[in-house]
């Protein structure tokens, strides 16, 4: 009925008692921080007619705002906190008004008056639309169906303020290992590691450094790896096994090996991963030092590689959390502060990252790798974290194990000094022919003078022996001549004799005796003389032997003296040459010795230099550094880790979400039916509008005034006060 219907002189008949009061209790009050939203009037009116209370009919009619006078005796009447009335007069449309009981006067014994006011939410509970407010907080964040969109940043990525402790749990957890622990296809080693090894070296090892006593060196002739060139070659040597033989061969041709600067160990760049654009290859392929036998290097053209390093699927999500069952719905504890997602390396380097800020729940990290010279380097970053942060955010490893090499410092220096050595060797061996040669032409020409004294001696020993005999000869023709002369001599002055002395007697004789006697007397006197002549004849004979004698003894003597002189100057100058012989033996003797001498001991200082060479201890190429434990320790890796705070914030803060909701901080139109949860929702606004309200101007306001305040919007009021705050489940329907 609207004003036009009504009669302009009302009967008072209308005004007759008519009027329903009914005193109930009900679990809210006047301050509105609980309301009750039933689904539709008639829910409304079930609910109240069911409460136990007092009843009181017939009663007058109860004007807007004025007190309420019942029948009820005080101490009954003030048991209750809510008054129903219901006033069927036909002058207006039946309505039931609900209002609080405010205070209780005794008007006298039977008589109650009841001061009200009126409960503006229940009474016009159906008589209003709601338009736009600003949500401040409320279950309608909890309730939102998009509040994932953009995965979480869209609704959820609101700041609350709250404590969130001062330790994160982790929840879950992914490994990779940098150097990963898998084998290779076909491999027979499970621990096998895709490792690789970078070397850099002054000495070109692909070519023949010869062998210790003819050593070569082949300078290296620089390289160009993705672009950063060096003057050292970089190689690049892949697998365990290799590494050892490497080194090993490496001893072998340590002259050549002392040119390796600086080795490290990296992931191995080329497994499962086709070369860079534009390249056919990694790089060459050859053999250290040029020999078949050896290990294979290659001498890499890049060592540049992006790729994803490690997956974690469906990451972030609420079964991660291990969450207690009552806060599982609570889908903003997947956000930060209150999660967050660490990607760390095990050598200390670590980011921290806000889940809500990755497109997905399964996280990619890639790995942007330069392994060469100078300053390898590996960086991790997230992928898709932040539209795309790249390099700005990254973990990574930049202390490779740099390697020791170990070389035949011995054989170094051996080869080292290959040339001077022998040159020494050389030396030496001439020094010892010259010695030998000077001797042996010394002994040769003292041998030439022995003999040649000696011949000489021997001619003067055979002249003097012909001139001896000649001597001889001579003086035995000398003899035998002065024989025959002295016996001529002697014969002759014997025969004159004896003819002068017969002559001579005969005469005397003749002259004395006569002819006869003279010749008887002759005779006798010629043989007197004879007799005489003959002795002197024996006389001279025997002095002529004698003289003969002499003279042969004489020459005798002095052949014999002349031959005993020859035969002594023979023996002396025998002996001389004999002992020039000797001298020049013992001088050609003590010349080879002193010779051999003095080669073995240069022989011998050379020995003696590379038998000390040979103490020399090992010598290390490389240089020794970098996070090696790690590796020992099996625990080089990159980590992502999904960490939320801890149990007792948990607790705290999931208490606050469960009965307050979720900071919302936007603007939005307010659903007609404020109950986004099963059992309660928490509404804080600013900015109220109503599109519609069938009510006066200060109902409207205190409706807003409600909101604004902060009210939770129950849907059985049965269960206010007593129900499990974790017992409120999102409703189905509400999006924003």
């Amino acid at each position: 009925m609207d004003a036009s219907e009504l009669p302009i002189n009302s009967s008072y008949a209308y005004w007759a008692p008519n009027s329903t009061f009914r005193l109930v209790n009900v679990p809210w009050d006047s301050g509105y921080r609980n309301v009750v939203e039933f689904t539709d009037r008639a829910a409304q009116d079930a609910w109240f007619d069911k409460l136990p209370g007092i009843t009181v009919t017939r009663a007058s009619m109860q004007r807007y705002g004025a007190p309420v006078r019942v029948d009820v005796p005080f101490n009954r009447a003030s048991l209750y906190n809510y008054l129903v009335v219901e006033q069927p007069y036909g002058f207006d449309t039946t309505k039931r008004y609900y209002y609080f009981i405010t205070d209780c006067v005794q008007v006298n014994a039977n008589v109650t008056q009841l001061n009200v006011y009126l409960d503006v939410w229940q009474t016009y509970l159906f008589d209003r639309t709601w338009g736009q407010a600003y949500v401040e907080r409320g279950h309608i964040g909890v309730a939102n169906e998009s509040q994932m969109a953009y995965h979480m940043r869209a609704n959820l990525d609101i700041p609350e303020g709250l404590d969130c402790g001062s330790e994160y749990r982790i929840v879950k957890q992914v490994d990779q290992h940098y150097l990963a622990k898998t084998t290779h296809p076909g491999e027979t080693h499970p621990d096998e590691t895709h490792t690789m090894l970078v070397i850099v070296s002054t000495v070109n090892l692909s070519q023949d450094p010869g062998d210790v006593s003819n050593p070569h060196l082949f300078t290296a002739n620089g390289s160009f790896v993705d672009t950063i060139s060096n003057g050292a070659n970089v190689y690049a040597l892949f697998g365990r096994k290799e590494m050892f033989e490497f080194w090993g061969q490496m001893q072998s041709k340590s002259w050549a090996s002392q040119g390796v600067l600086s080795m490290w160990l990296c992931p191995d760049i080329t497994y499962q991963a086709p070369p860079p654009a534009g390249m056919a290859a990694w790089g060459l392929k050859f053999h250290l030092f040029g020999d078949e036998r050896n290990v294979e290097l290659m001498e890499i053209g890049s060592l540049t590689r992006v790729r994803e390093f490690m997956r974690a699927e469906h990451f972030i999500s609420m079964e991660n959390l291990s969450l207690p069952a009552r806060y599982r719905h609570l889908r903003k504890f997947l956000t930060y502060p209150y999660t967050v997602v660490e990607l760390s390396t095990t050598n200390g380097s670590c980011v921290t990252l806000k889940p809500q800020y990755f497109d997905s729940d399964t996280i990619v990290a890639r790995s942007f790798e330069w392994l060469g010279a100078p300053s390898p380097r590996m960086w991790i970053s997230p992928d898709s974290y932040n539209g795309n942060e790249g390099l700005s955010i990254t973990v990574g490893f930049d202390d490779f194990p740099r390697l020791l090499g170990v070389t035949n410092a011995s054989q170094t220096w051996l080869a080292s000094n290959a040339n001077s050595i022998r040159q020494q060797r050389a030396n030496a061996e001439w020094s010892q022919d010259k010695t030998l040669k000077g001797v042996n032409n010394a002994y040769a020409q003292a041998s030439e003078g022995a003999s040649l004294a000696q011949a000489n001696a021997g001619r003067n020993r055979t002249l003097a022996r012909t001139l001896n005999a000649l001597q001889v000869d001579a003086a035995n023709a000398q003899t035998e001549n002065s024989n025959l002369a002295n016996r001529l001599n002697t014969n002759t002055s014997v025969s004159r004799q004896t003819a002068q002395a017969i002559i001579s007697g005969a005469g005397s004789l003749a002259s004395a005796s006569g002819p006869v006697a003279a010749g008887a007397s002759l005779a006798g006197q010629a043989g007197s003389l004879a007799i005489g002549a003959n002795a002197q004849y024996e006389h001279m004979a025997i002095q002529n032997n004698a003289a003969t004698s002499a003279t042969s003894i004489n020459n005798t003597l002095s052949t014999a003296s002349m031959s005993a002189s020859s035969e002594n100057a023979y023996t002396q100058a025998s002996d001389a040459a004999s002992m020039q012989q000797r001298f020049a033996d013992q001088n050609r003797a003590l010349g080879v010795a002193v010779a051999h001498g003095d080669y073995a001991n240069t022989i011998a200082g050379i020995n003696a230099r590379v038998q000390d060479a040979q103490l020399i201890p090992p010598s290390t190429v490389g240089t020794s550094g970098g996070e090696a434990a790690l590796i020992a320790l099996g625990d080089n890796k990159c980590r992502l880790r999904l960490r939320r705070i801890n149990d007792a914030a948990i607790r705290n803060i999931g208490e606050v979400w469960l009965r307050y909701g979720y900071y919302v901080q936007r603007y939005m139109t307010l659903p007609a039916r404020l109950k986004c949860m099963s059992r309660f929702a928490y509404w804080k606004c600013q900015d109220v509008e109503l599109v519609r309200g069938a009510m006066p101007e200060e109902f409207k306001l205190t409706l807003k005034g409600i909101l604004e305040k902060g009210v939770t919007v129950w849907a059985d009021p049965d269960i206010i006060a007593t129900c499990d705050r974790g017992d409120n489940a999102p409703l189905p329907g509400y999006r924003y």
